[in-house]
């Protein structure tokens, strides 16, 4: 699994940057840096973004305060932070009545690009990684992309875009 997304080494996009910048300023120079994720479990979580998108793992530790547990991933000068906090709840769990993601604050879903959507949306499935939205396209989004959706195991959502390939490909 891992080949399929080491092929685009230097393709990998997360979707989840911000900045402040002074009035003025230009904001040329910024560039997605890190995202934190909350987890019921780091290894599981972990273990599921370096054998699914090729994060490399820097550091996994228990931290100094009891219950508290983190990783460090790194991807193409990406980092991922995956944080456990004992007593923390799941969260389709602590809102049950909540239609998707989009109805709760913070970090909403991630997005990666790859050269071909599709193979790449096949290859997950070989890997047991069902598709939370199937592919698709959108004309309207950087020239044109086929994407699909899937759930990490702590269901935040991960979306996976590719070039729109034209007919004549």
């Amino acid at each position: 699994m891992i080949g399929v997304f080491r092929a685009f080494a230097s393709s990998c996009v997360v979707v989840v940057c911000c900045t402040t910048v002074a009035a003025g300023q230009q904001a040329a120079d910024v560039r997605p840096f890190l995202a934190a994720l909350s987890a019921t479990s780091v290894q599981r979580t972990t273990a599921w973004y370096r054998d699914h998108f090729g994060f490399r793992i820097l550091s996994l530790d228990t931290l100094s305060r009891p219950g508290l547990s983190a990783a460090l991933l790194e991807r193409d000068g990406f980092y991922l932070e995956v944080v456990a906090v004992a007593g923390s709840r799941f969260r389709p769990d602590a809102l049950p009545n909540s239609a998707s993601n989009a109805s709760l604050q913070g970090l909403y879903k991630l997005g990666f690009w790859v050269p071909d959507a599709d193979s790449s949306a096949r290859a997950l499935q070989r890997a047991g990684v069902s598709l939370y939205r199937p592919l698709a396209a959108d004309s309207s989004l950087a020239g044109g992309v086929r994407y699909f959706l899937v759930k990490d195991p702590d269901s935040t959502v991960v979306q996976v875009f590719g070039p729109l390939r034209r007919r004549s490909e």
